[in-house]
């Protein structure tokens, strides 16, 4: 998101005022999101009532009360009850563009290169301070949730990624510098798996971020060796793997429900197993879902507004 806001900050559209241009922007990143939540959102309801057997008073309760988290408006800090876990950092992101967009539209390269980094200082002084880790995905300040901060400032992490990337793009690096720079962006990935088998939690989570950031900056520039050869930011392969990435992380908590309340008495090995496969193949049925889904509206949309909007003349 952060990625595409620069991009498009960077062209100059005088046909919208900032408001609209703002809301239309938020309003193509939502068209592109909300199928992955909608899926995940009538799959995990549709599990945990069976799971659970929730039923009557409770029930509707909870569906008339989910109605903040269909709108995306969890991390505004209204009351809500919640069937899609996973769904806070989108909320997150939705409402801290509110705020990024028109700044990065009017002035982007004075937010890239001067906002973005005090916003992004400061919002990882704050976390090590208070907690001492990243890791936080729902504590109430009094004033915002945390995550909010947590995911404005990845936000603004990610538009100084984009802008370094720019940067190195019109670099011309030696064959040398080309390779040294693949050993270090390949190192920052590596460093993603290793907080995940060690479970690290602590003041080197700002040290992995630092080292995943050079690394998406390397991979974005095409600068590197290995970078140029995957043109990991084109290819077909990895915006599928972003979409499959994003029904992934919809949906894997669905089978976290399962698993713990009908498997148990497995052992931590068999869980696990199962865990992946059902995350898997409940994310391939996702993307399958919104690719016919896609298509079905392009080809039926038209007939669809028909139905409820009349033609202008």
């Amino acid at each position: 998101m952060a990625r595409s806001a620069f991009k498009t900050a960077e062209r100059k559209n005088g046909s919208l005022c900032l408001g609209e241009e703002t809301v239309a922007f938020l309003g193509r990143k939502i068209g592109t999101l909300f199928p992955y939540f909608a899926f995940a959102y009538i799959v995990s309801a549709t599990v945990q009532i069976i799971i659970y057997q929730i039923t009557g008073k409770i029930l509707i309760k909870n569906l008339v009360y989910s109605v903040w988290e269909i709108l995306l408006l969890h991390q505004s800090g209204i009351n809500v009850f919640r069937w899609v876990q996973g769904d806070w950092y989108i909320s997150a992101m939705l409402i801290g563009m509110l705020f990024i967009y028109p700044f990065l539209r009017r002035y982007l390269r004075t937010y890239s290169y001067i906002a973005a980094p005090c916003v992004v200082i400061l919002y990882m002084g704050y976390f090590s301070k208070k907690y001492g880790y990243l890791h936080v995905t729902g504590d109430w300040n009094g004033f915002v949730y945390d995550s909010l901060i947590r995911a404005f400032g990845g936000m603004n992490l990610g538009i100084i990624v984009y802008a370094v990337a720019e940067r190195l793009r019109n670099i011309s690096f030696t064959r040398l510098g080309r390779r040294l720079l693949s050993v270090c962006a390949c190192t920052g990935y590596v460093s993603i798996f290793v907080t995940v088998f060690l479970r690290s939690k602590g003041a080197i989570d700002f040290i992995w971020l630092l080292c995943i950031a050079g690394s998406f900056a390397i991979t974005g520039s095409g600068a590197g060796s290995l970078c140029r050869r995957l043109n990991a930011l084109d290819s077909k392969s990895f915006v599928f793997l972003g979409e499959y990435s994003m029904a992934l992380y919809m949906n894997h908590l669905t089978c976290q429900h399962v698993v713990k309340r009908w498997f148990s008495s497995w052992d931590v090995g068999k869980r696990i197993a199962l865990f992946c496969i059902m995350g898997l193949v409940l994310a391939w049925l996702c993307v399958f879902f919104i690719k016919y889904v896609k298509i079905f509206w392009d080809k039926y949309k038209w007939h669809v507004r028909r139905l409820f909007l009349e033609e202008s003349r």
